[in-house]
């Protein structure tokens, strides 16, 4: 533990004891491209110079397949600021970007030390000054980390930023975080399974101001090509999606529409959106929906019908104004879309154990009510051989469960204590969305 530091003495906790230890003049670290070596036996405390309203990242590599390196950030009395990230394939330990703010003490610390509390081994560590450049909104830039690693740009309190960054260079897996103006983190981009995309598909700005955004290499490295485009959109000005209407989009002109309900509306909807892209093989289309706070609104389910066709049900508030994010599943920019809006009301079920018979295309939801700690047991039978499939969700269409093949058959039954009290909502489906008649039951003992 670090006590204290005092002209330039800094002195640890160590057992019992405490021990002090002059910096050497080889430890005094400037911001610049340059990497020092060093020793965990030896090289344990770095001081850095810094400048007041300033972003810095640092690194610290690995030259010693035996350690596994991280490092801290202290103030100059010692106190932790933060602790590094380290790359997935442990060589590598970064703090990506850090703001200095006006009111800090511009000399910190950086300790140095072993992830795994190694007492040796030999590494290389390189601070980079970060200056944020301004970036051209709607545009798509090509660029790379080694010329350009912090963007800025202006926005207004309730403005909706969306971020691609795609690599255009195989050693670079690409990410990134959002930064508001005093370099507190707001949120990252989501990176696609290819390792080739990062996504931030829409995000409500707080405030207004300046905002951040780092692009980096998740691997660690600090070098690979990438391209670009951050767009910010004004919801005033958005186009409300109509209810029961087919409308054409563009996901370059329209990647965001508007959700809203007129006060005749129920207290609960169930809508149901579809998404179809205009030609085969163009792209596959996704959709993401934000309520007014910005956050990730649960689906009840999304399907794909041959990669053209994205369907998701949700469970909304008439009261409030939604956003819906239409995109391409890999992170396409261009092309043409269908896209409709349409509402529509369920059955409640009886929790004695009454069976009801219907068909998943007339009825594919339900819903019933009951306590918490109650003990439920659904049932979901098929009719000729309906291979069924049966999903439980709460209130706010989280899965509670689900369940395929029971008791030795193709039929469905789901039995759990009801986590809170409420409304549940379930899902009849067949395999592989096969449509069917079944046999439903509910029945709740306490």
């Amino acid at each position: 533990t670090l006590l204290k530091s005092h002209y330039e003495q800094f002195c640890f906790e160590i057992g019992f004891g405490i021990a002090c230890r002059k910096l050497a003049e080889s430890n005094r670290l400037t911001a610049d491209l340059e990497f020092r070596g060093g020793n965990i036996s030896d090289n344990t405390l770095w001081l850095l110079e810094t400048e007041p309203d300033s972003f810095y990242s640092i690194v610290m590599e690995a030259d010693d397949s035996s350690l596994t390196p991280y490092f801290e950030l202290l103030d100059s009395d010692g106190r932790p600021l933060v602790g590094s990230i380290l790359s997935e394939n442990g060589r590598i330990a970064s703090l990506d970007s850090f703001f200095v703010p006006n009111s800090q003490n511009q000399s910190l610390l950086i300790r140095t030390m072993g992830y795994y509390g190694e007492s040796s081994g030999a590494f290389q560590i390189r601070v980079t000054p970060l200056q944020p450049e301004d970036f051209p909104l709607g545009e798509v830039v090509d660029s790379n980390l080694a010329q350009n690693q912090l963007i800025q740009f202006s926005a207004e309190a309730g403005q909706i930023a969306t971020v691609q960054m795609r690599s255009t260079d195989f050693s670079l897996v690409p990410s990134f975080i959002l930064l508001d103006e005093n370099g507190d983190y707001l949120t990252e981009g989501q990176i696609f399974s290819d390792n080739r995309l990062a996504l931030l598909s829409a995000y409500i700005l707080p405030e207004d101001g300046i905002y951040y955004l780092r692009p980096m290499n998740a691997t660690g490295q600090i070098s690979g090509a990438y391209q670009l485009f951050v767009n910010l959109i004004d919801p005033l000005t958005l186009e409300a999606l109509p209810v029961g209407e087919v409308e054409s989009g563009s996901l370059q002109r329209d990647p965001l529409w508007k959700v809203e309900f007129d006060e005749s509306a129920e207290s609960v909807n169930f809508i149901r959106i579809w998404v179809r892209a205009n030609a085969k093989n163009e792209f596959a289309p996704s959709l993401v929906l934000l309520n007014e706070a910005g956050d990730v609104v649960p689906a009840f389910n999304r399907m794909s019908n041959n990669f053209t066709t994205v369907e998701s049900i949700y469970i909304l508030s008439p009261e409030e104004t939604y956003y819906l994010r239409t995109g391409g599943l890999n992170g396409e920019l261009e092309g043409q879309y269908l896209i409709r809006l349409f509402s529509f009301s369920i059955g409640e079920l009886m929790t004695t154990g009454e069976i009801t018979t219907s068909t998943t295309f007339e009825n594919e939801y339900w819903y019933f009510e009951g306590e918490r700690g109650d003990n439920v047991t659904i049932t979901m039978d098929g009719v000729n051989g309906f291979d069924t499939y049966l999903y439980l969700y709460d209130a706010s269409g989280n899965q509670v469960a689900l369940n395929d093949d029971s008791r030795g058959s193709l039929n469905s039954q789901i039995e759990l204590r009801l986590p809170d009290g409420g409304i549940y909502y379930i899902r009849t489906a067949g395999y592989a969305e096969a449509d069917g008649e079944y046999e439903l039951s509910v029945l709740i003992e306490e």
